[in-house]
């Protein structure tokens, strides 16, 4: 999580601050006990308390991601302690104290005391990576966060982490059961830093003691992007992004087969449209889990509880305003702005004075002597008659040449080119008085699908029944259903088959159905189904190959190896493999030097290009060498290799003519079926 600095120095602050903070403490293990844990060791000092927000600010200094509780390592192998934290808002703005410094500290019970984790193996680092060395030893972690400056300040704010478990076991447990969470259901697509723009995914995975680990992804980029290893999910933060993103938790057990698990976070500017009968009242409320504006002291018994520093001077306002139809705008709630209603509902709702008009909010906060301001989207209200049709779309899509394991009723993942795509939808008029006549039913889908059959209520229609718009902007296509009419409580059923046409890159599309009609006037009733997903991807694999200059060779490089570039050695990859098949049959990377590696003059240079694999050299001239092999039902990830490792060039011991050298090297992917 990133805090906004503010650049607003106190020097007397700063001493007085300083003052209340104290030294840490150890707390030593019970060494009676023999089967020790986080209770019995305790904790090199006492953990700082859970982080307080109001909205998007901090109002304590802590941490946003606490190291997981209990960590489980296969000897020889790595786990990660990932963390994140961050100070308050009028802390960091009213400090010299500008840089986080990190301190790991660990307790192996059988240890006199807690001792600090050295710099050699990471013990200054945010994230702390550990090996696993002697089997059935757990070792205990905390984390120890400073914020240091320019001026030294033995006495500046620390915090400290959750006491962390790592268990060092003899062999990998596979998971069995997941579910992924995040800490919020909704993120602000905002540039402003006063509004939460990113939340943390988490896996709870049974049983406890699994020693693989969790990858993160998210099903629309344009929505929000997540870190892979963190799960840090954070909003695009552009003014018209606005939708649901589900995020994607993979479990890669060391065994068994992968564990895919899902979960939807709401993305947008904090409100939300609502749409009412005439007579009924509208809410409207700021979305967002947005904690409570309290005021935090830091006088507590540790001394680095985090707090505000505003002095009790912690306030909020809320102003409420609506624009009404006719275009003009009024504040709603004159009268309760100060730490006022975070929602606003309406009087019963009128067609004439209440339809499409719009509410925003304007939220100011005063932390001490700072002050943040957020002016949310704005929303609309949309009014239906009284006595106008209630027509609910119960819609669903199915492939039906594929399924994948993330599938569900309204998202359809891996979906190729040559698919049938069926969309169904039940219409159903709800009203006991309300009716619709003349109404038109809307299906939405990509531009190159081909329509293979319409139905309305088991009977297929003809193409004169039915009319087929095209949007090439959009890149869509519509399906219109046009003179349908309601009853009340009247049902009708909609089936579209179509099949999908070429598919050219990895892209999500969303749709969603409606039917509009007429009750008074023309048009001036609509209804929306449920927003459908569909997730298309290429069914190819491919490859992109860095090109390898290793230089100009010199007579000094007789009789060694040259090495890569450092810009081509890890992490950097030298084939990216974008690998969107469905079927995942075992895999082969294969390469092969067919040809002499010759300068501009056609003179040989006696050497050639090998594959080392840990110390074991492949020549590659003509030998068509794996590279890299991946099983059944296994992603074939990218290719990247440390300084010693992967393809180098080799030189012989024979006389050659200094210049440079060049050969073509020919890359393959071999899939077995």
């Amino acid at each position: 999580m990133k805090i906004k600095k503010f650049y607003i120095i106190f020097i007397t602050f700063l001493l007085t601050l300083s003052c209340f903070q104290l030294n840490g403490t150890n707390v030593y293990a019970d060494d009676n006990d023999t089967d020790p844990s986080v209770e019995d060791v305790g904790y090199y000092h006492k953990p700082t308390k859970d982080v307080k927000k109001f909205f998007g600010i901090w109002l304590t200094t802590g941490f946003a991601l606490q190291p997981k509780a209990e960590n489980n390592v296969v000897v020889g192998d790595t786990v990660t302690l990932r963390t994140d934290s961050a100070r308050s808002a009028v802390y960091a703005a009213a400090t010299l104290d500008r840089w986080a410094r990190y301190q790991w500290y660990k307790f192996t019970p059988g240890d006199d005391k807690w001792t600090a984790v050295i710099k050699n193996d990471g013990g200054k680092k945010e994230n702390l990576t550990i090996t696993g060395k002697d089997a059935n030893q757990t070792t205990y972690y905390q984390l120890q966060v400073q914020w240091i400056g320019i001026i030294p300040n033995p006495f500046a704010k620390k915090i400290y982490s959750q006491v962390a478990a790592v268990h060092t076991v003899p062999y990998p447990v596979d998971g069995e059961e997941m579910t992924v969470r995040t800490d919020d259901d909704y993120i602000y697509s905002t540039s402003f830093d006063m509004a939460a723009t990113s939340t943390y995914a988490h896996a709870d995975i049974i049983p406890e003691n699994y020693t693989g680990y969790v990858t993160w992804s998210v099903d629309d980029t344009s929505l929000a992007t997540i870190d892979e290893d963190t799960g840090l999910l954070t909003a695009v933060t552009k003014k018209e992004v606005h939708g649901t993103v589900t995020v994607i938790g993979t479990l890669h057990n060391p065994n068994g087969e992968d564990i895919q698990r899902t979960t939807t976070v709401k993305v947008g500017q904090g409100l939300e449209d609502q749409t009412v009968k005439a007579g009924e009242k509208a809410t409207f409320s700021i979305e967002g889990n947005l904690g409570d504006l309290e005021d935090i002291d830091d006088d507590g018994e540790d001394g680095d509880e985090g707090g505000d520093n505003s002095g009790g001077s912690n306030e909020y306002t809320v102003k409420w305003y609506r624009d009404n139809p006719d275009g003009s705008r009024v504040q709603i709630n004159k009268d309760d702005e100060v730490n006022g209603a975070l929602s606003v509902t309406t009087d019963p709702t009128t067609m004439e004075d209440d339809n499409q008009s719009k509410y925003q909010a304007v939220i100011n906060v005063k932390l001490g002597v700072i002050n943040k301001s957020y002016t949310t989207n704005k929303a609309t209200l949309t009014v239906i008659p009284d006595g106008s049709p209630d027509i609910k779309i119960d819609n669903s899509i199915d492939n039906e040449d594929y399924n994948d394991d993330l599938d569900y009723d309204l998202h359809l993942f891996g979906v190729n080119e040559g698919d049938t795509i069926t969309r169904k939808s039940t219409l159903t008029n709800n009203s006991g008085t309300g009716i619709l006549n003349g109404g038109s039913y809307h299906a939405l889908m990509r531009e190159s699908s081909v329509i293979k059959s319409v139905m309305l209520d088991d009977n297929e229609l003809s193409t004169d029944d039915y009319e087929v718009v095209t949007n090439s902007k959009s890149n869509t296509k519509e399906v219109v259903i046009p003179n349908m009419s309601f009853k009340t409580k009247q049902s009708h059923s909609v089936e579209i088959k179509s099949t999908q046409g070429a598919v050219d890159q990895k892209e999500t599309v969303h749709t969603t159905p409606y039917i509009v009609g007429q009750v008074s006037e023309p048009d001036d009733y609509r209804s929306d189904g449920a927003e459908e997903v569909i997730s298309y991807s290429t069914n190819t694999i491919k490859m992109d190959v860095e090109d390898i200059n290793f230089g100009t060779i010199s007579p000094l490089s007789a009789n060694e190896t040259i090495y890569r570039p450092d810009e081509l050695n890890e992490p950097k990859n030298v084939v990216e493999v974008d690998d969107q098949r469905r079927i995942k049959n075992p895999t082969e990377v294969r390469v092969t030097q067919n040809d002499n590696l010759i300068n501009d003059d056609s003179i040989k240079l006696l050497g050639s290009l090998h594959f080392v694999d840990n110390g074991t050299a492949h020549d590659l001239f003509n030998n068509d060498q794996v590279i890299q092999a991946t099983d059944e039902g296994n992603e074939v990830p990218s290719i990247g290799w440390s300084k010693e490792n992967g393809i180098l060039l080799h030189i012989n011991d024979n006389n050659f003519a200094a210049g440079v050298y060049k050969t073509q090297l020919n890359w393959s992917i071999v899939e077995s079926i």
